[in-house]
């Protein structure tokens, strides 16, 4: 009996601590998602420029009042954001009902500047693709005319290891 009553408690004390992470990360989610919807009523088309440039949002309470700080990875950023400071705190309570009586903004420093929770995947990947498709491969490709025109040039070139390397390079661009 005593067993059971060891493993019920433990199992009551990991579900207590469940509940206590699961309503912290809901906080964390609301926050965030208020955060977006704030910028994004503020900025409008250029929301996405803020977003994509901002690493982190807190709101915690500080000697009993609630502070929110919002991190982002470049000062420029940091002073527009700072504009809009007490916008900021009034959206807050208007959109998501959390009531802010301090905006601070800060330049985050370190690994926290790599962090982009509110890039959005799609973008990234779309990005990616435009690149790829600025460099066409094909259209750079070298005609037999320019390569000779190449190759006396290089020829003029003193250094023989350097005549070489630049040979093996353009041999690559060749159609």
């Amino acid at each position: 009996m005593q067993q059971i009553k060891e493993v019920f408690n433990r199992q009551l004390s990991i579900l207590v601590n469940q509940s206590k992470s699961a309503a912290y990360f809901q906080y964390v989610a609301r926050v965030q998602c208020c955060y977006k919807d704030v910028i994004q009523h503020i900025f409008k088309q250029s929301s996405t420029l803020i977003l994509d440039h901002t690493n982190n949002v807190i709101v915690k309470k500080e000697h009993g009042a609630i502070i929110g700080t919002i991190f982002v990875d470049e000062s420029i950023y940091a002073a527009e954001l700072n504009a809009h400071r007490e916008i900021i705190a009034l959206l807050f309570s208007e959109l998501g009902n959390l009531t802010l009586d301090q905006v601070r903004i800060s330049v985050s420093r370190g690994t926290y500047k790599n962090k982009h929770p509110f890039t959005e995947t799609s973008q990234t990947t779309s990005t990616t693709k435009r690149s790829a498709d600025f460099y066409n491969r094909e259209k750079d490709m070298l005609t037999t005319e320019e390569y000779n025109t190449c190759l006396v040039q290089i020829s003029k070139i003193d250094d023989k290891r350097l005549q070489i390397a630049l040979k093996d390079a353009i041999l690559q661009w060749i159609r």
